[in-house]
């Protein structure tokens, strides 16, 4: 049992390290990409490698964490509705401050 989670905590480690490459060499690609560009030029958004450099990123602190608990067990369903929740409390609220900036 210690063995399995000690495993865990390295493979949650290694990905950790492996989203935090992904993520720097998407946003440095896509950076790069956009500094090559001619004034009104196209540019190439690197967001496959900056959201898998992401995944892995959270994945990999989860691991850390709580290496007795897998990352695939949460519950997306219930965060995707508190998410959809607060996106629409937000948009709300700023449907209701937006005549106060509107000048």
């Amino acid at each position: 049992m210690k063995q399995d989670r000690k495993k865990k905590l390295k493979s949650g480690i290694i990905q950790l390290i492996t989203g935090i490459v992904l993520l720097f060499i998407g946003v440095g690609l896509t950076v790069a990409s956009y500094n090559s560009t001619a004034s009104k030029g196209y540019f190439y958004a690197y967001t496959g490698i900056i959201m898998l450099g992401i995944y892995f990123t959270i994945s990999g602190i989860y691991d850390t964490l709580h290496p007795k608990k897998k990352f695939e067990d949460i519950n997306f369903a219930n965060l995707a509705k508190k998410f959809i929740i607060f996106i629409i409390i937000l948009f709300c609220v700023l449907l209701l401050l937006a005549p106060f900036f509107n000048r």
